[in-house]
């Protein structure tokens, strides 16, 4: 009982080993994927120096000429908790 024990034991490994996901990596596709920041503000409105406010946000403003800038976001409630809903 012990021997079959082994002998099944020592199949597992050989066959766990036999199947490394490193010969298989050659064959992968490579997938170039996006770099994506998703920056959610409550309450800032257009209070940004992107906007035309004399606000000072350098970095932010920076990152906005470089990505896709929303203008135009509406929601149909008043408070922050489904605004933010709405975007995701």
């Amino acid at each position: 009982m012990t021997s079959i024990f082994k002998m099944l034991t020592v199949c597992f490994c050989l066959f766990g080993l036999s199947n490394s996901p490193e010969k298989f990596e050659k064959y992968k596709p490579q997938i170039e994927r996006p770099n994506i920041l998703f920056i959610a503000v409550d309450d800032l409105r257009n209070e940004l120096g992107i906007y035309g406010s004399i606000a000072k946000s350098p970095h932010l403003d920076a990152l906005a000429k470089e990505g896709i800038l929303f203008t135009h976001h509406y929601v149909q409630v008043p408070t922050c908790g489904a605004s933010r809903h709405a975007l995701l």
